[in-house]
């Protein structure tokens, strides 16, 4: 049973993994809400470790200087990964510092989520300037020169979707002006900078936040849809399966092997067959055990095994991004029009 469900979890988060990290890094945040907000510092510097051992090495290897690598470091490998990679990590945590923000108070959950608002949004920022900072000095570079320097591209660059490079490359430069954005709002969370910067002045850079939320919706959309557009120019996903399972299962029948006829054996019987008399009905009956048993550990379907395809996984991606980001203006213009009354 256990199995059982550890396998569903992993089927959920092969498909959905967006919303899965989302429910899953709500239902830690609201479990230590207390914990961070009593020790928020021990938080800062758990998550800086993964920023600083990527950057560092990073910023080293531009100068020359050879870093060790933690590819293979147990856990730590894992947490690095999820900083460089926006999806499991740093976007779940904005959204969900976006959604507190449009939902009640009133709800113990909401409001455990709202106490702790402020060390969310900096606990966001090692992810997300990790990706950022990689990012910048990898596809920034790119989309700048297909736009101003077109030509020079086109000749360094392989063009399979016009329609997906311009999009690809767009958000790729709208990436540097999120960075700087988020750079503004996340510098601004700390304590001290709030305190020098007052209430009010402080509440107005904060509102840039819903131009980084629009700006996030338009990153990751573009994202997907110029990949899907290139792909599909490139040729990647006709008559590739939208669902893969990438182990073969047995179907639970026992496999006799052909005879040398190319016919299936037949057990002897113990009555016909001399040599197997005294021990045909205890082996036949071993035999017909060990069948059983076997059919039962090989039998079924591993469902952690199944996978969709990249097209589908874009697919549920964007209608991912599109529930999120729609029920979220729908919960913040209701939660505007309840306040104003």
């Amino acid at each position: 049973m256990i199995n059982f469900i550890l396998d569903f979890i992993k089927l959920i988060y092969n498909f959905l993994p967006l919303l899965f990290s989302i429910a899953v890094l709500s239902g830690l945040a609201i479990m230590l809400s207390k914990s961070i907000k009593k020790h928020s510092t021990i938080y800062y510097c758990i998550f800086a470790i993964p920023f600083l051992l990527t950057i560092v090495p990073f910023f080293l290897g531009k100068l020359g200087v050879e870093a060790p690598k933690l590819n293979g470091v147990p856990l730590l490998s894992y947490f690095i990964r999820d900083h460089v990679h926006m999806a499991t990590l740093g976007f779940p945590m904005l959204v969900i510092i976006m959604y507190v923000g449009a939902l009640s108070t009133k709800n113990r959950y909401v409001a455990r989520l709202m106490s702790i608002r402020k060390e969310l949004s900096i606990l966001a920022g090692f992810p997300i300037l990790t990706h950022a900072t990689l990012r910048a000095f990898g596809t920034f570079p790119k989309g700048w020169d297909f736009f101003f320097n077109h030509a020079d591209y086109l000749e360094n660059n392989t063009v399979h979707s016009m329609a997906g490079s311009v999009i690809t490359n767009f958000v790729f430069v709208l990436g540097i002006v999120m960075l700087a954005l988020f750079l503004v709002l996340w510098i601004t969370s700390f304590t001290a900078v709030r305190r020098k910067l007052g209430h009010k002045r402080w509440k107005k850079v904060q509102r840039w936040a819903y131009v980084l939320y629009a700006l996030l919706f338009i990153h990751s959309m573009g994202l997907q849809i110029g990949g899907m557009l290139t792909r599909e120019a490139r040729g990647d996903e006709k008559s590739q399966p939208l669902v893969t399972i990438t182990q073969t299962v047995n179907e639970g029948k026992p496999d006799k092997g052909p005879s040398r006829e190319g016919k299936p054996q037949q057990m002897p019987r113990p009555d016909k067959d001399p040599k197997a008399k005294g021990q045909g009905n205890a082996g036949d009956l071993r035999k017909a055990e060990a069948g059983k048993d076997g059919n039962k550990k090989r039998g079924g379907i591993d469902i952690s095994a199944i996978k969709p395809s990249r097209l589908l996984g874009s697919y549920l991606h964007i209608a991912s991004v599109l529930a999120i980001f729609g029920s979220y203006w729908v919960l913040r213009i209701r939660k505007a029009r309840q306040q104003s009354r």
